[in-house]
């Protein structure tokens, strides 16, 4: 058994190395305009597969007006703290990248169809202002909602993006089946599914051996641990032909 999940750790991360290169371009995110803010987001890889390693993108920018009193031009001859531009400004770059929001921002990640959630924390891009991610692998296909919430430089957010079958414009984690020709393989979870399934049968078929003498009882555990060596079979059998 350990064997066969180390295979399946090991597969998952070929996997990912090769879908990274192939469609690490990130093609859909959904931007919305938040007081004075433009949040985009959406997953870092798109098109996303599930247990491919992936993780969520946020941007934010300050959307800078013209004659804004705190930035552009003309703030370079009225405000000692600002520039020619905002470059100058210590939580903002050119492009009006907002920083330091990795302690007061966080995203909830929801799994549409069960409603199962968790909250993440957002890491900083030190190569790109404004950029912050979270890794994530996504495990089953379907519409996921981004929930962005916390403060940017003092406002309150509370926003919800949804996938694009939630009507959203970011990615659907969709099935690595989509990838497979000519045959489609069974997936990681169906296979552990399978497998579960057959350790439950033996533990049913051990108890009833326990539970007093004869033949059927015997003759149970026989086939539920047969079930359990073909269920592990099985599963190496799969793992080695992903």
């Amino acid at each position: 058994m350990q064997l066969a999940f180390n295979m399946r750790y090991w597969v998952a991360a070929v996997v990912a190395a090769v879908l990274s290169l192939a469609v690490g371009t990130v093609l859909a995110h959904e931007g919305r305009e938040v007081g004075d803010y433009n949040i985009d987001i959406g997953w870092i890889n798109e098109p996303a597969y599930e247990g491919v390693m992936n993780g969520i993108e946020i941007k934010v920018i300050k959307v800078v007006e013209s004659g804004d009193d705190h930035h552009g031009e003309s703030s370079a001859t009225t405000d000692h703290h600002h520039g020619e531009s905002s470059a100058t400004d210590d939580h903002h770059g050119d492009s009006g990248a907002v920083k330091g929001l990795e302690n007061t921002l966080q995203v909830e990640v929801t799994y549409v169809p069960t409603g199962a959630s968790r909250v993440v924390n957002l890491s900083v891009d030190v190569d790109e202002p404004g950029r912050y991610t979270a890794p994530m692998l996504p495990t089953t296909p379907g519409v996921y909602e981004f929930r962005v919430f916390g403060a940017i430089e003092g406002m309150q957010v509370d926003e919800t993006f949804a996938s694009e079958g939630g009507g959203g414009d970011f990615d659907d984690i969709q099935p690595l089946a989509s990838l497979q020709f000519p045959e489609e393989l069974p997936s990681t979870r169906e296979m552990e599914s399978a497998v579960r399934g057959a350790i439950s049968t033996a533990e049913e078929a051990r108890d009833s051996a326990d539970k007093g003498p004869g033949p059927l009882p015997i003759v149970a555990l026989v086939f539920g641990l047969a079930g359990l060596v073909l269920g592990v079979a099985g599963l190496v059998v799969g793992l080695r032909r992903r």
